[in-house]
């Protein structure tokens, strides 16, 4: 009678690789929803920078107008300046006026600075923002696409090992039929022997 020792232990080899790579299988797609709820998080994160951005858009015009409503201003004082007649009679009042531009004009170089400031931060906070977001995006891609093909080759593994031990399992049914048959016309033999 045929030992079929090996190729039992060699059928339990291939069962328990073929548990192993479903164990790291199933541990490739917890990791592939754990990456694609990072994406959605780094999306919700953009989402953010762009209402950031918005809000600091706001301010810049609110700056814009502030700087407008100060060159006005200071249009109009420097008009009433010029309209008196008699400046010697109203030095106390022009030497306020003076003092009141010159406040305004630093007013003006302020909020002229502070917009400068909103547009240098914008654009480099956005610029870095978009960078990062957008090396961040590749990254996860290229891990997903990763994933993917290995969860292919995996799928792909676990369809040959099946074949292979549909394979295995046919042929060790044929060779069971075939000693059984064996086994039958070798005792029929005897049979006839013994008879005669």
């Amino acid at each position: 009678m045929a030992d079929f020792a090996p190729l039992r232990k060699e059928l339990q080899s291939r069962i328990e690789e073929r548990n192993a790579l479903r164990a790291e299988y199933k541990q490739l797609t917890k990791k592939l929803a754990k990456r694609v709820a990072q994406a959605d998080t780094l999306q919700g994160c953009c989402a953010n920078v762009k209402q950031a951005v918005r809000e600091i858009d706001y301010k810049r015009q609110k700056q814009r107008e502030i700087v407008e409503a100060l060159q006005i201003q200071l249009g109009e004082q420097t008009g009433e300046l010029k309209s008196f007649g008699d400046l010697k009679s109203l030095e106390p009042t022009c030497a306020h006026l003076e003092e009141e531009n010159e406040r305004l004009k630093e007013k003006l170089e302020d909020a002229h600075k502070i917009n400068q400031a909103l547009n240098q931060g914008l654009i480099k906070n956005k610029d870095d923002l978009l960078t990062n977001y957008h090396d961040e995006t590749c990254k996860i891609k290229a891990e997903i696409q990763g994933l993917r093909d290995a969860q292919h080759a995996l799928i792909k593994e676990n369809l040959k090992l099946k074949e292979s031990i549909r394979r295995r399992s046919m042929v060790e049914e044929s060779n069971i039929r075939n000693r059984r048959v064996k086994t039958n016309y070798t005792q029929k033999k005897r049979s006839k022997r013994n008879f005669w």
